[in-house]
Order: structure tokens, then sequence, then C-alpha cells
């Protein structure tokens, strides 16, 4: 029983580690012109991910990423 909970609580932290940084290398790999085109700053989305860590992460897939989509994604540059 021990070793089940051991299990599901470590694959719980490895799957927030893994969405913290997805959420990190897909902001970062956004070009500036996209940013500018939704009205968000890439530079306080970072710091709400990397201060705020999974729950930042969070915040940035369900508030920051479908602006872009609703943008097509689209660079203005």
């Amino acid at each position: 029983m021990r070793i089940g909970i051991s299990l599901i609580f470590v694959l719980i932290m490895v799957g927030g580690i893994a969405l913290w940084v997805a959420a990190l290398v897909d902001l970062l790999r956004r070009p500036a012109g996209e940013w500018a085109a939704t009205g968000q700053n890439q530079l306080v989305w970072a710091a709400v991910v990397l201060l705020a860590n999974v729950l930042g992460a969070v915040l940035y897939w369900f508030i920051a990423r479908p602006r872009f989509t609703r943008n097509g994604g689209l660079a203005t540059n």
C-alpha cells in the first residue's frame, strides 16, 4: 500500500514539473511580435510561471496561451 501512494505522489510531481517546463518552453519560443499582437507581456508571464511554479504554468495555459490561438498565432513583425 505504501508503494502505491508513493508512486502516485511521484507521478503527480513529475507531471507538474513537465507542465511547468512545457509552459516555460512555449512562452520563451514565441516571438515578441506574437506577444505584442495579443497585448501581453512575455517578461511578466515568464515571471509568473517561474515564481508560481505549477500554478503559474496552469495560469499560463488557461489565460495567456488561448489568446494566441484566437489571434491565429500570427506574428505582426
